[in-house]
């Protein structure tokens, strides 16, 4: 069997958009921060990449909605104790 692997909170800065047009005075910078849960697939120097799901059959360990996430948007992350 395969080393479980590690379980990660992430909380990330996302970019906001507004679907209409705004009038200059009310144009501001706005952030939204996410937060994620997710199975650490795969970690770069620029990126972190994340698995919301996973299989667990013998011998076949898919993952399943991968998020990846540039570091420069990470505001923390904290690793989940299994």
């Amino acid at each position: 069997m395969k080393k479980m692997p590690k379980i990660l909170l992430v909380d990330w800065y996302d970019s906001v958009s507004k679907p209409s047009w705004q009038d200059r005075d009310d144009c501001v910078v706005e952030s939204l921060i996410c937060q994620t849960i997710g199975f650490l697939v795969d970690e770069t120097k620029d990126y972190l990449c994340l698995a919301l799901n996973r299989a667990t059959e013998k011998g076949y360990t898919p993952f399943g909605q991968l998020i990846s996430i540039p570091k420069v948007a990470i505001k923390r992350r904290v690793k989940i104790k299994k």
